[in-house]
């Protein structure tokens, strides 16, 4: 006869809860928090913006440090942005004519000579003494000396990511800005933000925003792309 010993179960331990993540709601609530996060005083980023229009889509904020003398360039503002680096492509303090405008540009007549006439109304330029002709009496600086652009995703991060790395032909700095927890694939993929030179930074509620790669400054990759948003950020106000 075979004797069967009686074991006595050990109770079971219980499963351990899984730790719940807050999580955002929509992208909107994301930049709000990222927004409400910034320092009060603005620290030396003198402006911020949401939504600024670009020729390479709209970022969902953009950070801007101004220069000193951006007040030289005020006049941007009044200048339409597709047009602003050819103001400051044509020859400084040396007469040229409106057929050398149309070349450089590839405007039509009557939109070159609209275009000279809002240089005019800007105080950038003057008619030259010849009919024809123009001059330009002051040289457009730039009003800002960094641009930080920064793109949220609440999901599907590669998008985000493909959107930051646009912003870099008019940015010195560009940032996919994510839910903390819905962050774990971009987080994986950090090589790939290394090897295009955007930044990624994660978020969750009633936090402060993580940075996990920080990119290198660097300078905007299209001037033509980078005047644009100068007069863009006029337009807006300053």
């Amino acid at each position: 006869m075979i004797h069967r010993r009686n074991h006595k179960r050990s109770p079971s331990k219980p499963k351990a809860k899984r730790k719940l993540v807050e999580r955002f709601r929509t992208e909107r609530s994301l930049v709000w928090a990222f927004l409400k996060s910034l320092p009060k005083h603005r620290d030396s980023f003198r402006l911020v913006y949401t939504e600024l229009d670009s020729a390479n889509g709209k970022a969902d904020v953009v950070r801007v440090r101004m220069r000193r003398d951006w007040k030289r360039s005020v006049g941007l503002a009044k200048i339409r942005p597709q047009w602003a680096f050819a103001l400051r492509a044509v020859p400084y303090r040396k007469t040229f004519t409106t057929d050398f405008f149309m070349e450089l540009t590839g405007a039509s007549r009557g939109t070159a000579r609209d275009v000279l006439r809002s240089y005019q109304r800007s105080k950038f330029c003057m008619p030259g003494s010849k009919a024809g002709t123009w001059i330009k009496l002051v040289q457009p600086v730039p009003l800002a000396s960094q641009i930080i652009a920064i793109e949220a995703k609440l999901v599907h991060w590669q998008r985000a990511l493909a959107q930051a790395y646009r912003y870099l032909d008019y940015a010195t700095e560009s940032w996919v800005l994510l839910d903390a927890g819905r962050a774990n694939g971009a987080i994986r993929s950090l090589k790939t933000f290394r090897r295009l030179n955007v930044g990624l930074m994660t978020l969750s509620p009633n936090s402060q925003p993580k940075p996990i790669y920080t990119p290198k400054k660097q300078k905007p990759k299209s001037p033509i792309r980078y005047w644009h948003v100068l007069s863009a950020l006029g337009r807006r106000g300053l």
